[in-house]
């Protein structure tokens, strides 16, 4: 659970758009994520942390951030 309205709530909505907005961008999270749910398939803390980076990338690049 997060905070409506708090920061967390807002990142998620972002990153929500983001996927949205961009099929091509949509597909990459889609592909990273089953390569990771391949890898990572006992160890769901493994797979949070190493989608993380990505998600990081387009919620620096959502938001006019780079970094």
């Amino acid at each position: 659970m997060v905070v409506a309205d708090g920061k967390v709530w807002g990142e998620r909505l972002a990153f929500r758009d983001a996927l949205r907005a961009s099929a091509p961008l949509a597909r990459d999270y889609a592909d990273l994520k089953r390569d990771l749910a391949a890898r990572f398939r006992h160890d769901r803390e493994g797979y949070t942390d190493a989608k993380s980076a990505f998600v990081a990338r387009v919620l620096a690049a959502s938001t006019g951030r780079h970094g």
